[in-house]
């Protein structure tokens, strides 16, 4: 699908500065700046622009100027045409510059041809950009490429690699010990790292799926003693205690902490509400909620789990008011909607709880959870009798 251009609302002043620097372009820097100025009126669709310049097709750089062409093809190549942008940076490629040949690799990608781009990506050493390819393939399901991409990056540097493939290889493919072995290779090498944090953080997650409690507190410790005021391994810690041994004052004391350090975020607040749930002590998890949405009223989950539990407390009214107004907050977001129907239906508003769950189904889009299906046949049954 075509990119849409940036357009710049109009603005008394763009016009002075543009043309002062046109200027400066034009009279000071020579041709390369001049025509970069000539690229951005085009770019930009400025009225000015297209006044100045009312040429249909962009006049080719100086030869030296590489930039203009990576610019250039990179325009083209987010248009959808990689052929013409292949054509655009041929000469810079086979003159082997740096930039030239990572953009040659997205076009690689974008024409399919995932073999070819990961190898280019890899002769030149960009980590980065086997990196963002793994992350794309991942988020698509396309798990094989996704592994070669990161297998890839982790080869090229493996200090920069070492916490995507190994959150990777625990998320995705559940392959913990070579994710352990990668992650305890890095710790011990890369003594002095900036990335250790995360790598310990991620150590520290996977014992904590393997129930390794003692192994994930020192993990999550190591972290926290480089940065002490990393609010997620404070979080991290608490979940620990709470899901290894049911210590709930244990956990509120790193829940406490992270909420000392920013009392803005609603994060320990929803952490101790939760906690608070699942010992079904729903009344005094009910202030903790409140304090969380006050602090994070965007949060669509805060508002949801808010008003199970309201639910779950036995006060049904507060409950379907709260439901009511996640509807309102985020109409898009399906659970909602679903939650009201069950209530409606309990409450025999059978119309209405029609209505709700036809809203749930339509925004569940092209997948439809079997329970919505379950939930809209229960209410056209319970309609018919």
């Amino acid at each position: 699908m075509a990119s849409q251009r940036v357009r710049f609302a109009p603005a008394t002043y763009l016009p002075i500065v543009l043309l002062l620097l046109f200027a400066t372009g034009a009279f000071l820097f020579g041709q390369n700046n001049l025509w970069s100025l000539k690229h951005l009126w085009r770019t930009f669709e400025h009225p000015i622009g297209q006044n100045l310049f009312p040429i249909v097709e962009e006049e080719t750089p100086e030869a030296s100027y590489l930039s203009a062409r990576i610019w250039q093809a990179e325009e083209v190549l987010a248009d959808g045409d990689p052929n013409r942008a292949a054509q655009i940076i041929a000469a810079d490629v086979q003159a082997n510059h740096t930039r030239a040949v990572r953009l040659q690799g997205k076009i690689f990608e974008a024409q399919g041809n995932v073999d070819n781009a990961l190898t280019t990506w890899q002769q030149i050493g960009d980590a980065l950009s086997l990196l963002q390819a793994g992350e794309k393939f991942s988020a698509e399901d396309r798990l094989t490429n996704a592994m070669r991409a990161f297998q890839a990056a982790y080869e090229v540097d493996p200090e920069e690699g070492t916490f995507r493939i190994a959150n990777f290889l625990r998320r995705k493919l559940e392959d913990t010990s070579r994710a352990e072995e990668i992650l305890g290779d890095s710790i011990a090498t890369y003594t002095h790292s900036s990335e250790r944090v995360l790598w310990l953080r991620e150590l520290g997650d996977l014992y904590t799926t393997q129930s390794r409690w003692d192994a994930a507190e020192i993990a999550y410790q190591a972290a926290l003693d480089i940065e002490p005021r990393n609010i997620a391994l404070h979080i991290r810690l608490g979940r620990m205690q709470y899901d290894a041994n049911g210590k709930v004052d244990q956990a509120m004391v790193h829940y406490s902490d992270a909420i000392a350090l920013d009392d803005r975020r609603g994060y320990g607040h929803y952490e101790i509400a939760n906690m608070l749930r699942k010992e079904k002590r729903h009344t005094e998890a009910i202030p903790w909620y409140a304090t969380a949405v006050e602090r994070e009223s965007q949060n669509v989950v805060y508002h949801y789990v808010q008003a199970i539990n309201m639910l779950e407390s036995g006060n049904r009214s507060k409950a379907r008011s709260l439901f009511q107004q996640g509807t309102e907050l985020f109409p898009e977001y399906a659970a909602n909607f679903y939650q009201l129907s069950v209530m409606y239906q309990e409450d025999g508003l059978l119309p209405d709880a029609k209505i709700a769950i036809e809203n749930a189904i339509q925004l569940s889009k092209s997948s439809v959870p079997n329970y919505l299906i379950s939930q809209a046949e229960a209410i056209d049954k319970a309609l018919l009798e």
